[in-house]
């Protein structure tokens, strides 16, 4: 078997899709379909040669735009940017911790899709660095109620 155990093949594939339906994808954990309705070729050639179904593209980014669509990706996107961009101003340590896991989550997202082992830690990550913030030393949380 390859290297890349047909993941280059499954990306290609997943791009072909997603130039035929860039606005709305496929819809939602739907990529077995819209590759067997838009790539049928490519995507029963995998299956014959691999004996496997492709239903995730193995690379988050491109799942998303290939099921949901471009905008969407584009606005996941811009959420994670505008929660990471000002944590990279911050130097503490703890702005660090945090920079880093979703950096690392991030990285390997390239290279797979969400599970349900990684992604609440994930999503746990990213709301406790946007909810909190760095006074010197110490964490300190922010206080909705009395405007502090």
């Amino acid at each position: 078997m390859k290297w890349d155990h047909g993941r280059i093949e499954i990306w290609k594939m997943t791009l072909n899709l997603i130039a035929k339906k860039p606005m709305l994808g496929c819809g939602p954990d739907n990529l077995k379909k819209g590759l067997f309705i838009s790539c049928k070729y490519e995507a029963v050639k995998f299956y014959l040669r691999t004996h496997t179904v492709v239903d995730k593209a193995h690379n988050e980014y491109l799942n998303i735009a290939a099921t949901i669509g471009v905008p969407a990706l584009i606005l996941y996107l811009t959420f994670l940017s505008l929660i990471l961009l000002p944590k990279l101003k911050n130097k503490s340590k703890l702005n660090y911790i945090f920079v880093l896991v979703i950096i690392s989550y991030l990285a390997q997202a390239f290279f797979n899709i969400s599970t349900i082992g990684v992604a609440p830690l994930f999503w746990m990550i990213l709301g406790l660095s946007d909810n909190q913030y760095i006074d010197g030393n110490c964490l300190k949380q922010k206080d909705i109620r009395n405007n502090k």
